[in-house]
């Protein structure tokens, strides 16, 4: 796994107390930056640091994470 996308999904999922709410909000964030990769348009509403981070993220490696929590 790639080191910066495993530690970006951890750090996410351990500030929140409760493991249901970690979850959701960290299935949430990867899917804004899973619809920033698809669209384009989208970096009007993201501004360009929010794409460039979903660009430089993998994507799969984080709902790989996700998946075995």
């Amino acid at each position: 796994m790639g080191g910066h996308s495993l530690l970006l999904a951890i750090a996410y999922y351990l500030s929140f107390d409760d493991p249901k709410t970690a979850k959701r909000e960290a299935t949430a964030l990867v899917n804004v930056l899973l619809k920033a990769c698809a669209n384009p348009k989208l970096e009007d509403h993201m501004g360009r640091t929010g794409r460039d981070l979903a660009k430089q993220l993998r994507i799969a490696e984080i709902v790989g994470f996700l998946s075995q929590v």
